[in-house]
């Protein structure tokens, strides 16, 4: 087989993973986890069973995808800042987690129950704090080095702290306005920041 066989035989892998994963969270994200079968999502997706099984081996699985996403769209924004050989503020990384958190709320709008669940069962896996630790190595290699190596440290650990327990707060009360989650993690973050100076 030739390279160009195998490039385009691993794009439409990835086009299938990527296709069964995005028709799961819609069909979770209207029928809940539990009431969602295999056959529903193979049916939507267009797969047999066997090509689901290929992919996932079974679908709580497609749940870390959606957790893993959040995670590699974090470290492609921080390759972003190191690209630009800019160096990251702390300033900085409060408007990266409050618009990061603009967009859970866009994507999470019609179903706040289904985050929740993958956040506590990335919680309770060790995927949440991996990707915190992943997350936060990265950002502390390209932030501007305004306060010591472990001071700076400490106050990504409690900003990252800060946008965990809003997020939560927010999967937690539905009533809770458009625009908060982002609005409340700036609002707290700059907090954090003003106690480290």
């Amino acid at each position: 087989m030739d390279a160009g066989a195998s490039t385009l035989r691993a794009k439409h892998k990835q086009l299938t993973r990527t296709e069964i994963v995005r028709v799961a969270f819609e069909l979770f994200g209207r029928h809940g986890i539990e009431n969602v079968s295999v056959e529903m999502i193979c049916e939507a997706a267009g797969i047999s069973r066997a090509t689901f099984f290929n992919y996932f081996k079974q679908k709580e699985l497609i749940l870390n995808e959606f957790a893993a996403a959040r995670g590699e769209k974090l470290l492609r924004i921080v390759d972003d800042f190191r690209a630009s050989r800019r160096k990251l503020t702390l300033k900085d990384v409060i408007e990266l987690f409050a618009d990061f958190s603009a967009e859970n709320e866009r994507l999470s709008a019609h179903s706040k129950a289904l985050m929740l669940q993958i956040v506590f069962r990335q919680a309770a896996q060790g995927a949440l704090i991996q990707t915190r630790n992943r997350v936060l190595d990265e950002v502390q290699a390209v932030i501007e080095p305004t306060l010591k190596k472990h001071k700076i440290r400490a106050v990504l650990e409690t900003m990252f702290s800060v946008y965990v327990s809003a997020t939560l707060e927010w999967l937690m009360q539905p009533q809770l306005p458009e625009g908060w989650l982002a609005a409340t993690v700036r609002e707290r973050m700059q907090i954090v920041l003003k106690g480290a100076e």
